[in-house]
């Protein structure tokens, strides 16, 4: 049976495969602000997860093999040149949201390890009275991290890691 885009499978194939997309990167942001505790939030997102994963695989078989080859080549006809072909002043502003994201990961990985391994307890209460809502904090640098993560990834292009290797490779002698 062909999967033609005029037919319903088609359609709902489309809609299970592009919806859940933006639900993948919403969900874990959210989440965590609204107010549940530590376990509630983690089953929520590990839920949600799940199901938008099921969702998106379960979409394929609806697409049929002509679908999916179909809103492939629709999407990368989108967004296909944008990415590929970066300007000068696009590729270094996505460089410098890498490098953004690495620095927020570094913050963080540092914050954990001098609360966890090198503070007292004197110590980490008194970080946790004199930053309210610490938690909140360290979420909004990770998302910060993720979003110029993707970003930057975008803008830098889909070459990018080609082009770091090949400037940080070294050069052979001749």
């Amino acid at each position: 049976m062909t999967t033609t885009k005029s037919s319903w499978r088609y359609t709902l194939g489309k809609l299970m495969f592009l919806v859940p997309f933006p639900l993948f990167f919403i969900t874990p942001i959210v989440v965590p602000f609204l107010g549940f505790s530590a376990v509630e939030t983690a089953a929520i997102i590990g839920t949600a997860l799940l199901t938008i994963e099921i969702v998106w695989f379960a979409s394929i078989p609806l697409l049929g093999k002509e679908g999916f080859k179909s809103l492939k080549a629709q999407t990368f006809k989108v967004v296909g040149d944008f990415l590929k072909y970066p300007g000068k002043q696009r590729y270094y502003t996505g460089l410098l949201m890498l490098g953004i994201a690495i620095g927020a990961q570094g913050f963080i990985w540092i914050w954990f390890i001098l609360t966890q391994y090198f503070g007292t307890e004197e110590h980490v209460v008194w970080l946790v009275e004199h930053f309210d809502h610490m938690d909140a904090i360290l979420a909004g640098i990770h998302t910060t991290a993720i979003v110029c993560t993707l970003v930057g990834a975008v803008l830098a292009g889909l070459d990018m890691f080609a082009r770091i290797v090949k400037a940080l490779k070294y050069p052979e002698p001749k």
